[in-house]
C-alpha cells in the first residue's frame, strides 16, 4: 500500500469502523428516542399535577375563612396568585380539555379553557380603589398587588388635588 493510500484511502479495519459507527448511532437513536418519550411522560405529568394543585387549592380556599386566602398563597407558595388562578381553574374545568394524557402544554390547557386571556377571571376580583382605601383606613389587609395599586391610586388622587387646589388659589388672588 503507497503511503497515500495510507493516508487517504480505505486502510485496513475501515468496514470494521463502519460498523461500529453505525452501532453508535443506533445507541444514540436508542437514547434520543427514550429522551423524547420520557419529554412526553413529562408534560402529561406537568398537567396532571397543575391539576391536582388546583385541586388542593380548591379544598384549601374553602377550609380558610373569608380574606385569608390570598394571604397564605403570598405566605407559603413559590408562586402568584394568578398561576394559583390558573391552577384552580384547570381543576375545575380539567372535563373540558382534550384527553388529559395527550401531551397537552399547560398554556395550551389554559387557552382551552378562557379562549381569551382578558376574560380570565380572578380568585378575588379586583376592588375598586375606593373600596380598598376604605378597608385600608378600618385597618383591613391588603396584599401587596393591592398596596401597590393604592399608593398609586392615592398620588393620582393628590396630583388632581393640587391641580384643583391651585386653581383655587389663583381665582382668590384674581378676586381681590
Amino acid at each position: 500500500m503507497s503511503r497515500k493510500d495510507s493516508l487517504f484511502g480505505n486502510r485496513p479495519g475501515h468496514r470494521k469502523d463502519e460498523i461500529s459507527s453505525i452501532t453508535v448511532k443506533d445507541r444514540d437513536i436508542e437514547k434520543i428516542q427514550g429522551l423524547h418519550e420520557s419529554i412526553g411522560a413529562n408534560l402529561n405529568n406537568a398537567l396532571q399535577n397543575a391539576i391536582l394543585i388546583g385541586e388542593i387549592l380548591n379544598r384549601k380556599k374553602k377550609e380558610l375563612s373569608h380574606g385569608q386566602f390570598l394571604p397564605w398563597i403570598e405566605s407559603n407558595l413559590p408562586f402568584t396568585r394568578m398561576t394559583a388562578n390558573k391552577y384552580m381553574r384547570l381543576f375545575e374545568n380539567k372535563e373540558k380539555l382534550p384527553n388529559v394524557n395527550s401531551g397537552l402544554h399547560l398554556t395550551e390547557a389554559l387557552k382551552i379553557l378562557s379562549g381569551s386571556e382578558k376574560d380570565e377571571k380572578e380568585i378575588n376580583p379586583k376592588r375598586k380603589p375606593e373600596e380598598m382605601y376604605k378597608i385600608y383606613r378600618e385597618g383591613g389587609s391588603l396584599n401587596k398587588e393591592e398596596r401597590v395599586f393604592l399608593k398609586t391610586w392615592i398620588s393620582e388622587k393628590v396630583g388632581k388635588l393640587r391641580q384643583k387646589a391651585d386653581q383655587l388659589e389663583k381665582d382668590i388672588k384674581k378676586i381681590k
